[in-house]
């Protein structure tokens, strides 16, 4: 595996520090990440992207607007039955 970029190793650091028992109950709905500060999958492969995704997920605390308008017009939601809503977002518009 290749080494991190520093911002990477940063946000390591930032979010084993910033764990929170809300952050554990996202974790629970996550079907990658598990909490752990370095991806157990191959950097480059697609179960890494969804990790990361998962994580994102997680240290945002399941709260995240980005382009809501586009997400609302081009994503149906009912299509992805088990994946919370705020996940789908971050996934379809980051």
């Amino acid at each position: 595996m290749p080494p991190l970029p520093d911002t990477i190793i940063w946000h390591k650091v930032i979010t084993n520090n910033m764990k929170t028992p809300i952050m554990d109950e996202l974790i629970k709905q996550c079907r990658y990440y598990k909490g752990e500060a370095d991806c157990p999958f191959n950097y480059g492969d697609n179960l890494a992207w969804f990790w990361d995704m998962e994580r994102v997920y997680v240290r945002c605390k399941g709260v995240f607007s980005g382009e809501d308008e586009y997400f609302n017009m081009f994503v149906d939601t009912s299509l992805f039955p088990g994946i919370p809503p705020t996940l789908l977002k971050i996934m379809f518009t980051s």
